[in-house]
Formats: structure tokens, C-alpha cells, sequence
């Protein structure tokens, strides 16, 4: 699976290419791409994303590191969706490090 430039990620996702984030959701509200969509690699990950998204869109994994993009990749072909096309080279810092863009989502913390 090919580490892609950031550059290309925003042309791809512009293009139609959704952007499945496989972080957790504190670390995807801290900040993620614009339009892309959260499903943590926990629990029934692949079944999520199958439901949500469908087999037959191109997507592009943003991933903590290479390992955890390899077990999304892997666990989504169980499902069926085979066309990821790779992952965002070097994760949201890389994103961050060319300057595009990130939306964030504030957290509330409950006290018991």
C-alpha cells in the first residue's frame, strides 16, 4: 500500500476518493482532514465502514502509523472493500506539515 503525499490525498478526496480515518476519536477530534470519516480500528471496525461506506469507493486510510493501515487494510478486504489505495503519507503530522488544512471538534468533559 503506498504512502501518498499529502498534495495527492486532498487531489483524491476532491476527486471523490473518501478519507477513512482509523484513529480514535479524541485523537480525531483533536484534528482531522475536512470531510474525512472517523472509524476507530476497535471493535466491529470493518463492519462500520462497510455499512457507512459501501465496496465501491476508492479510499484513503489516515492511520497512526504503517502497522495500524496494514490491520485496516487487511480487515477491510474481509468485507469485502479492496479498493484502498493507500495511505496518508506520515498521518495528520504530515498533512499538518504542508499546512492543508484541519477541522477540529471540542470535547466536553463530564465529572462524576
Amino acid at each position: 500500500m503506498p504512502a501518498l503525499p499529502p498534495a495527492e490525498v486532498l487531489g483524491r478526496q476532491r476527486q471523490g476518493a473518501a478519507l477513512l480515518d482509523t484513529r480514535n476519536a479524541t485523537l480525531f477530534c483533536s484534528g482531522h482532514i475536512p470531510g474525512s470519516i472517523q472509524i476507530g480500528l476497535g471493535g466491529q471496525f470493518a463492519a462500520w465502514a462497510s455499512a457507512i461506506l459501501g465496496l465501491d469507493r476508492e479510499l484513503i486510510l489516515v492511520a497512526e502509523d504503517r502497522k495500524a493501515a496494514d490491520e485496516a487494510r487487511i480487515r477491510l478486504a474481509r468485507v469485502g472493500i479492496e479498493r484502498v489505495v493507500g495511505m496518508l503519507d506520515d498521518g495528520i503530522a504530515g498533512w499538518a506539515r504542508v499546512s492543508l488544512p484541519l477541522d477540529f471538534i471540542d470535547q466536553v468533559r463530564c465529572r462524576s
